[in-house]
């Protein structure tokens, strides 16, 4: 009786090779993966630090301005408010009014608004302008709430010969001797602060940095012609 043989046939060089090279490739495709992986979590690790300072460089000055703005409206208020003011001569009124608004940077107008609306003090001449504001928002807000606040209103486009034109106004009440409304005081700032406060930021190519309020309404941060 023949007994059969079983012969295990030799495995082919070019087997291996492409086993071995396909084990190769997919290595090489997940060490790169995995390097493209870290490369972009640290990339955006960097991005959020880089914009968190920015954020922070940006908010620090923007508050320290509208402080500035502040203490001119308080101090427009405290002057108006001074029963012995009145007595001496009206350029020392209005100096004394006026004093602590020429910290504020790019400062517009710094007015002084009777409970009606119209203007009964200007930052810019001692004989203020016939003019009434008692349909804007930053007066109307003030007749509607006595706890309002300082206000800080939209942008809006003054009409005059000058190259930069889009305002936003800071406004506080100003209450009578038994607490009735008499009046606002407002102060108005040019946003062409805000093309010099992000020109000063350091931030990469194809790179731009907005302003948006809490409503959500875009501050562009340069043309401010394009505002609405």
């Amino acid at each position: 009786m023949s007994q059969l043989r079983v012969r295990t046939l030799p495995a082919r060089p070019e087997l291996l090779m492409v086993l071995g090279s396909g084990i190769t490739v997919v290595l090489i495709v997940v060490i790169v993966a995995a390097l493209l992986i870290r490369e972009h979590a640290s990339t955006l690790q960097a991005a959020t630090r880089s914009t968190t300072n920015i954020a922070q460089l940006i908010n620090a000055d923007v508050l320290r301005n509208v402080e500035l703005y502040d203490l001119a409206l308080k101090g427009l208020i405290a002057a108006k408010q001074r029963e012995d003011l009145s007595q001496v001569a009206a350029n020392i009124q209005h100096l004394v009014q006026f004093d602590l608004s020429t910290a504020a940077p790019f400062k517009g107008e710094v007015l002084l608004l009777d409970a009606d609306g119209a203007v009964i003090a200007d930052s810019s001449t001692l004989q203020p302008t016939p003019r009434n504001f008692a349909n804007r928002d930053y007066f109307q807000v003030h007749t509607k709430d006595a706890q309002a606040g300082l206000y800080i209103s939209r942008p809006f486009r003054i009409h005059c010969d000058c190259d930069q034109v889009w305002r936003m106004a800071f406004s506080r009440r100003v209450s009578g001797p038994n607490g009735e409304f008499a009046g606002v005081a407002v102060a108005t700032m040019r946003l062409a602060y805000f093309d010099q406060l992000f020109n000063t930021v350091t931030i990469g190519n194809s790179s731009s940095v907005n302003l948006l309020n809490k409503k959500g309404f875009y501050w562009p941060s340069s043309h401010c012609s394009k505002a609405t």
